[in-house]
């Protein structure tokens, strides 16, 4: 974890309480000697509470269910033509989630989030964005984009495990507006362990778009994710 100070972000900025378990995770996927099979469980494990965490974000409505059994009272109650005395369900006002939303993985990390998303958002399409720097430049370049339909109207959940500079974010974010017509503002980027130099250049161009990561780092390149998590 980083030794720098937290700095404030705003409210668009969302990390994780560091709890107990959550440290122990982080201190578990930082250890250079977990092993692959051990690395990818704590990873899925991290993974749920970002993705549990960022589906609170969504837009909910109201909606009343009749739970499957209640207090035994005539039907009469709720049927007028009902003679009968049986067990009727209680009606409990809840939410559900208003409008769909889709995921964009960057490449090829991301891929690594999108079985948890998958299982807490049921049929979620995805999308996928690769791009690749050079290493004698900083110009991060596009070399694949495949978007799921509708991300101008609706939230895109954003997805790679580790925020470095912030420039593959900031690319990947510009593919999203100049190819699907995305609205930062309905953005949700997704990511388990984040610098303060990559939220600082994120935030600054896109303040208006929310992140949740499940904590800071010092060095992101150290973690070696996509490496260690697909084995190669």
């Amino acid at each position: 974890a980083s030794d720098e100070p937290t700095l404030d972000y705003g409210d668009k900025v969302i990390i994780l309480p560091q709890t107990d378990n959550i440290r122990e995770l982080h201190t578990l996927l930082l250890d250079r000697d977990c092993q692959s099979s051990d690395f990818n469980f704590y990873s899925q494990r991290l993974i749920r509470l970002v993705v549990e965490t960022s589906l609170g974000l969504l837009e909910m409505e109201a909606k009343d269910v009749i739970t499957p059994t209640g207090n035994t009272r005539s039907c009469t109650e709720r049927y007028p033509h009902c003679h009968e005395t049986s067990t009727l369900g209680d009606t409990f006002s809840g939410l559900e989630l208003k409008d769909d939303a889709v995921g964009v993985s960057i490449m090829r990390g991301g891929q690594a989030m999108e079985k948890g998303l998958r299982e807490c958002l049921k049929s979620v399409r995805m999308g996928h964005i690769l791009i690749h720097h050079e290493k004698d430049s900083t110009e991060p370049q596009l070399l694949y984009s495949h978007l799921p339909p509708n991300t101008k109207q609706t939230r895109v959940l954003l997805l790679d495990p580790v925020l470095g500079s912030g420039a593959t974010l900031n690319e990947a974010i510009n593919v999203l507006q100049t190819h699907g017509g995305a609205d930062p503002k309905n953005l949700i980027f997704l990511n388990l362990f984040a610098t303060h130099a990559g939220l600082r250049s994120v935030t600054e161009k896109y303040p208006e778009m929310y992140i949740v990561t499940s904590g800071i780092v010092d060095n992101a390149s150290s973690i070696n994710f996509s490496s260690r998590y697909f084995q190669a």
